[in-house]
């Protein structure tokens, strides 16, 4: 646990030094409402959610995973509703309402 803290204290830090002007909330604070990951609307800047390395990337909210962007096998492949891994590109558990024009289905 004291490496984890003392892990945490070096990349806050870093974020500091880095005079970065985004919020992140780490798992040593709870949080408060208003909470996010991002940059204020005053910053002009694209928001990257990334993982250097092969492996998912998870979406939850309530505990519960809603949606899973697949980092390593089928990567690319979005799964929205689901926990599982998606099998398609675009894997929707669910109903879907989609406009615009259909080129193929």
């Amino acid at each position: 646990m004291k490496l984890k803290n003392l892990l945490c204290s070096i990349v806050i830090g870093m974020i500091a030094t880095a005079n970065i002007n985004a919020q992140v909330t780490v798992s040593s604070n709870n949080g408060a409402s208003g909470d996010y990951v991002g940059w204020a609307s005053g910053n002009n800047f694209d928001l990257t959610v990334a993982h250097k390395g092969a492996y998912n990337i998870n979406f939850l909210t309530n505990n519960t995973q809603y949606m899973r962007l697949l980092g390593s096998g089928n990567t690319g492949y979005l799964g929205i509703g689901t926990s599982y891994s998606p099998s398609y590109k675009l894997d929707v558990d669910g109903d879907v309402n989609a406009g615009g024009t259909s080129t193929s289905m």
